[in-house]
């Protein structure tokens, strides 16, 4: 906020994460005004990790996804954005304001958002039970917050709220509780039916809202349970509910592409002769979900042979010395290098390296 001469007004800038540049680099000046460094082990001006943020979410379309989640917790973003959403509180980054919240950014770990000043809510002074859930001034979260696969989460967010929270007979106890603990120590205070009625209806209005992305899970891309190809991967399509937050085929998870809210497409190796290949869907914490599974046997016609661009694994060295050790959690890791036998760049997105189709496998 900066005031004019006479102290009768001021303008207001709010934090955003899009680019200022100044002769070719960006304007450190202009971020300092909003992202103020509470600590610094180095330097006040160092602002790294600010800049690596906001490159990420200004990253072009094709890598959009991937910059984000190398740079952001972007589940732990939305569910704030929702949490802020959801309670009506308007004057908040995410929101219709672009201040009272903390970013902070772990040594080791992800930015991730602290909610501060949660006070314009619940029907005090908030937005109303209907309006919409989906707001924001800084273009680059109103792009982040409209990105099929984050939208997801967001969704994956409000959900859990209709389902816990916000439901009546928990919530009511406590506020009547705490308004009869205040009444009882001769404080005045405010009946909470107000409270009540927010919820309620905001509660309604995110249900009524969810219905518009219901969706069953299933592979729309292959009608039959069982096909043929003389292809070396195929790529399925399909939808799934919002609350799916990853794809497993055989035990193995896969990174799926979402064109939309409900719909997306993964693509698959195939070997040889007979696959089966059994989706799943899993939430948030890994759980498998009820009525989130679907088999597909597919037939591969051709030889085994390697693809005309292919990589090969060149080196394998064995997790068996102590010197391999993980210094942060003394845990030993296999490590494998890998060579490109020929002249063209290899795509190796959504390929994993795994012993066995049980074990746990990391994506490259």
């Amino acid at each position: 906020f900066e005031g004019d001469d006479a102290v009768n007004s001021f303008q207001t800038t709010w934090a955003t994460l899009q680019p200022f540049n100044s002769g070719g680099k960006k304007k450190l000046a202009r971020y300092r005004w909003n992202w103020q460094k509470r600590a610094s082990q180095i330097s006040a001006s160092d602002y790294t990790h600010v800049f690596e943020m906001v490159d990420a979410a200004n990253a072009a379309a094709a890598a959009y996804t991937a910059s984000m989640e190398a740079r952001i917790d972007v589940e732990e973003w939305l569910r704030i954005f929702a949490v802020e959403h959801i309670v009506g509180n308007w004057d908040s980054y995410g929101n219709n304001n672009g201040q009272n919240m903390f970013a902070y950014k772990p040594e080791r770990g992800l930015w991730q958002l602290l909610i501060w000043d949660l006070d314009i809510v619940l029907g005090g002074g908030s937005d109303a039970a209907t309006t919409s859930l989906f707001k924001a001034t800084d273009p680059t979260m109103t792009r982040m917050i409209a990105h099929p696969p984050f939208r997801r989460a967001y969704w994956r967010a409000l959900q859990d709220a209709v389902n816990g929270p916000l439901q009546g007979p928990a919530l009511n106890a406590l506020l009547d509780a705490k308004y009869a603990a205040f009444r009882s120590n001769g404080v005045s205070a405010t009946s909470p039916t107000s409270v009540k009625s927010y919820v309620t209806s905001r509660r309604n209005y995110i249900i009524q809202q969810l219905k518009t992305v219901a969706a069953d899970f299933a592979v729309t891309s292959q009608k039959g349970d069982d096909f043929s190809t003389d292809q070396n991967s195929i790529t399925l399509t399909g939808t799934a509910p919002v609350e799916v937050a990853s794809l497993q085929v055989n035990g193995v998870e896969y990174p799926a592409t979402w064109t939309t809210v409900t719909n997306w497409s993964l693509t698959l190796p195939l070997r040889a002769g007979f696959n089966v290949l059994s989706l799943e869907g899993h939430d948030r914490a890994g759980r498998l979900l009820k009525n989130s599974m679907s088999s597909i046997n597919v037939t591969v016609t051709r030889a085994e042979t390697a693809p005309p661009d292919h990589v090969v694994i060149n080196e394998w060295m064995a997790s068996n010395t102590r010197s391999l050790a993980d210094p942060l959690t003394g845990q030993f890791s296999d490590w494998f290098e890998l060579y490109n036998p020929t002249p063209n760049s290899i795509d190796l997105s959504g390929y994993a390296l795994s012993d066995n189709a049980t074990n746990s496998s990391k994506f490259l």
